[in-house]
């Protein structure tokens, strides 16, 4: 009996270990940097820009849209988002260079790919 329970107790430790190191990523594989010579998420970007000031995390000289990234992002439940039905959905993730010697940096913003609206965002770390 107790040649069983221990190795029972083995072999669930080993499951959890395994399956515990098995994470989803949150890139789906698709990342574009964006210049002057790329204009396609224009709008995705003039949303998270505009995002960024109103909530007083940037200002109009610290949200350089020239060094912005966009790329594709699966929202899981630790995105801070406007609704939970955004968990799992695949959105764009709008991403901003930190000015020098900044204590917190910019959040990165979340736009919804069917309306191009934010849906949240990553806080910096």
């Amino acid at each position: 009996m107790n040649k069983s329970l221990f190795f029972l107790m083995i072999l669930s430790c080993l499951l959890i270990s395994l399956t515990g190191c098995a994470t989803k990523g949150n890139n789906a594989g698709i990342t574009s940097e964006i210049s002057s010579e790329n204009p396609q998420y224009t709008e995705q970007i003039e949303a998270a820009r505009k995002y960024i000031i109103k909530n007083n995390w940037g200002t109009q000289n610290s949200v350089k849209t020239n060094t912005a990234v966009v790329s594709n992002h699966t929202v899981d439940s630790l995105d801070e988002v406007l609704s939970k039905k955004y968990v799992g959905k695949i959105v764009y993730k709008v991403s901003f260079e930190d000015e020098p010697n900044t204590v917190t940096g910019l959040p990165v913003v979340l736009i919804d790919k069917d309306s191009n609206n934010v849906i949240g965002y990553i806080p910096s770390e």
